[in-house]
């Protein structure tokens, strides 16, 4: 997620989703109202904000691992122990070039 503070608001976004909060801190300081659908533009605004800055200091952004596979992911947890595979009986995939 990436955030950004702007007089009175606050905007949240997503990486995993896209999905964005946006509160005003003068009258919800408990975070608790997400303004973004009532207040589009402002979303829209601090979105791109936050962008900028991003393109600006070169921040690196999550990519999706396109050989996840979320069948596979139980096999890195023992869920009887509720502890990590020992590394040595972990089953690897070919490193990508």
């Amino acid at each position: 997620a990436g955030a950004i503070r702007a007089g009175d608001w606050k905007l949240i976004e997503f990486f995993a989703d896209g999905n964005l909060e946006l509160y005003n801190l003068k009258s919800d300081l408990s975070e608790s109202t997400n303004l973004a659908l009532k207040n589009p533009e402002k979303a829209a605004e601090l979105q791109q904000k936050l962008a900028d800055w991003r393109t600006s200091v070169g921040a690196a952004m999550p990519v999706k691992n396109p050989k996840y596979d979320p069948s596979r992911a139980s096999q890195f947890w023992n869920r009887r122990t509720n502890q990590p595979v020992p590394e040595r009986k972990k089953t690897r995939l070919d490193q990508t070039n």
